[in-house]
């Protein structure tokens, strides 16, 4: 709602009014898949907001901070880390920013010589940290990314994955990735050899994605 995303203390602040509603806009444009669209908008307000002169050490935060998020918005885009995944990480560092530092952690599979149990102790650390601060949405999705890792392996824990579906529809039943959930339940029920269960869960996830496509996604 627009009273709790630019409320009276937000809107006070000019940098928030300028651009807030921009980082808002570019997020919009990730969850509708619209990469091309939102990676040159990502480009041109990293540059701005890298250009913006600051008087204060809040303001500075603030510039930071947005700089972070738009790093992590790219690699998104990219789906590879690039330098933007160790600049965002940097910038969450110095920050002492314990949530940036959880969206980082969030794309462990890109992290440089990052072995899969480090992947998966950096996704716990995230999952931990989101949970923490009750952002159960991230939360949910850093605990996809670990069970995903699963279908690199020998073995896969169907119960896993439905432990993490019911996580989701009880904590966060609006998911936006929520068909994600279900299509990587339905691989894991088809590659452990129960293929009339993978169609239920790929049939659930259709339905949530109005036709999106049955693949693994992170």
């Amino acid at each position: 709602k627009r009273d709790i995303l630019m409320n009276e203390e937000w809107s006070n602040n000019s940098l928030i009014r300028k651009y807030g509603p921009q980082i808002l806009k570019i997020r919009t444009h990730l969850l509708f898949d619209e990469k091309q669209e939102a990676y040159r908008y990502i480009n041109d307000l990293i540059d701005s907001i890298t250009n913006t002169a600051y008087s204060n050490s809040y303001d500075h935060t603030l510039l930071q901070s947005f700089k972070c998020i738009l790093h992590i918005f790219r690699v998104f885009c990219n789906d590879c880390a690039g330098n933007d995944l160790k600049t965002a990480y940097k910038l969450a560092a110095d920050l002492d920013n314990d949530i940036l530092k959880a969206h980082t952690f969030r794309y462990a599979y890109f992290w440089n010589d990052c072995s899969l149990e480090k992947q998966l102790e950096l996704l716990d650390t995230a999952y931990t940290i989101f949970l923490n601060n009750n952002i159960a949405d991230h939360a949910i999705y850093c605990k996809n990314n670990a069970n995903v890792t699963q279908f690199d392996t020998e073995k896969i824990y169907v119960r896993e994955f439905d432990r993490l579906l019911e996580e989701a529809i009880s904590n966060v039943p609006g998911l936006v990735g929520m068909s994600h959930i279900f299509n990587n339940t339905g691989v894991a029920y088809l590659v452990t050899g129960q293929p009339e269960s993978s169609v239920e869960y790929f049939t659930k996830g259709v339905d949530y994605a109005h036709g999106q496509e049955r693949t693994v996604q992170r």
